[in-house]
């Protein structure tokens, strides 16, 4: 007996079978659908609101197929994740936004693939897209991400966690000139993986973010900025400067609860001998950084003492990354002189790393 011949309703056991089957996929239904128009046109109802894709690929022609067929199936799709196919096909910008707006209902966007054709940053902050107005959770890989496009997506207005990768906000001193962001955005989690981003773009998403819980970063730049093509290092023509750093963050002091950063990649000229004091962010209770960031180096000659002065009494975990150049006795030394201050003032410290 053919697919084509079985009635109706066998169809649709045989499909629910599948979706309910733990050995099996939306791909597997997919795959299957194409063998039958009959079966394709019920198993439609079956693949869940969370969607994997490489774009191109027969998968994803097929859901186009269903979605031209049927408009409201993509009512029903709340997360996509998009990798680049590894065929040498591409698809058109105009195409892949012609898919992305048959699925007004998305709250959730995977696109952290470099590799992918199509800059989605241009996409996603069209007009004409409906899902904007409902996307809560963005992961986003762009190198050529300028700090506009950046300050406009975390205006979305229902965005809460945004991941960025691959951002290099080196030279888009255009943006300094600009006024901040006058409206508040809705982030709660802004993390930067692989980025460098300079002080301004970071002050004026934070200046806005009245409700941002987590925040994990590179040391945010600012000066003249050069990048090392070969070493894959950015200099910085300025000081390193704990002391600005805090004003970026005190801009969320009453809610930054875990925050990272460090200073991969980094190469100042100098330290400017202030220290970062984060005892009036009340809410935090997680740190994970370089030891730079607390510790200036060691030829300045500037008391290391006192780190506990610095931190909050809300702390508890706090993670120091040790770079091998100042894996010294030293520095070892006193990190565990203060971990051994616990019964007196780090009471409040449960976890305590030296990486």
């Amino acid at each position: 007996m053919l697919l084509q011949e079985i009635n109706t309703d066998i169809l649709r056991d045989i499909a629910s079978s599948l979706a309910s089957s733990p050995n099996t996929t939306s791909i597997d239904i997919l795959s299957l659908a194409q063998t039958c128009r009959s079966l394709y046109a019920v198993a439609r109802h079956f693949v869940p609101s969370s969607l994997y894709l490489e774009i191109p690929s027969s998968k994803y022609q097929l859901l186009k197929r269903m979605l031209n067929e049927n408009p409201t199936y993509g009512l029903g799709v709340r997360s996509l994740n998009i990798q680049a196919s590894k065929t040498t096909q591409e698809s058109t910008r105009t195409q892949v936004f012609e898919f992305l707006q048959k699925l007004p209902n998305l709250t959730t966007l995977f696109a952290l693939d470099p590799k992918f054709s199509v800059r989605l940053a241009s996409l996603i902050l069209s007009p004409e897209l409906q899902f904007r107005t409902s996307l809560q959770k963005l992961l986003l890989g762009d190198r050529d991400l300028t700090s506009r496009e950046l300050l406009d997506i975390t205006r979305l207005p229902h965005l809460q966690h945004l991941v960025v990768r691959l951002m290099t906000d080196l030279d888009d001193h255009k943006e300094d000139e600009q006024p901040p962001i006058q409206s508040s955005n809705s982030l709660q989690h802004l993390k930067f993986r692989g980025c460098q981003i300079r002080s301004q773009t970071l002050s004026k998403i934070l200046s806005s973010a009245n409700s941002l819980q987590t925040l994990s970063c590179t040391a945010p730049l600012h000066g003249t900025i050069t990048k090392s093509m070969l070493a894959g290092e950015i200099s910085i023509a300025a000081k390193f400067s704990p002391e600005k750093i805090l004003r970026c963050l005190m801009l969320v002091s009453r809610t930054l609860v875990n925050l990272g950063m460090h200073t991969n990649g980094q190469e100042w000229a100098g330290h400017d001998e202030t220290r970062l004091n984060l005892s009036e962010f009340t809410a935090l209770r997680s740190i994970s950084a370089s030891a730079e960031i607390f510790l200036p180096p060691l030829l300045l000659g500037i008391s290391r003492d006192g780190l506990y002065r610095l931190l909050p009494p809300s702390l508890r975990n706090l993670k120091v990354s040790v770079i091998a150049q100042l894996q010294c006795p030293s520095i070892l030394r006193l990190l565990t002189l203060l971990t051994n201050q616990r019964t007196s003032v780090h009471f409040w410290i449960q976890r305590w790393d030296i990486l």
